[in-house]
């Protein structure tokens, strides 16, 4: 059970990393504002989303572990795109 864990989380990483980049890449061709504003779209639809047929308890917390995971990623996608906005030197 312990190696399936290691394994999916370290899948879960990969993933990440990779969407980071990869929305780094496409972010980087529109101006701050517009990121940010897609993000705030992003957290809102979050915060409006529900689970039918959920326990409300459980759906709840569902709903912050999601929100918080995406908070997260929303974060380290900015940072990416700050850094790939930097000039070289």
């Amino acid at each position: 059970m312990l190696e399936d864990a290691i394994k999916q989380e370290a899948r879960l990483i990969a993933i990440e990393y990779v969407l980071t980049h990869v929305a780094k890449a496409a972010y980087l061709r529109f101006p701050a504002a517009v990121i940010e504003l897609a993000h705030t779209n992003i957290r809102q639809g979050l915060r409006e989303e529900s689970f039918p047929g959920a326990d409300p308890a459980l759906a709840d917390h569902f709903s912050a572990e999601i929100s918080e995971n995406v908070d997260r990623l929303l974060a380290d996608i900015e940072c990416a795109v700050a850094e790939g906005r930097e000039p070289k030197t």
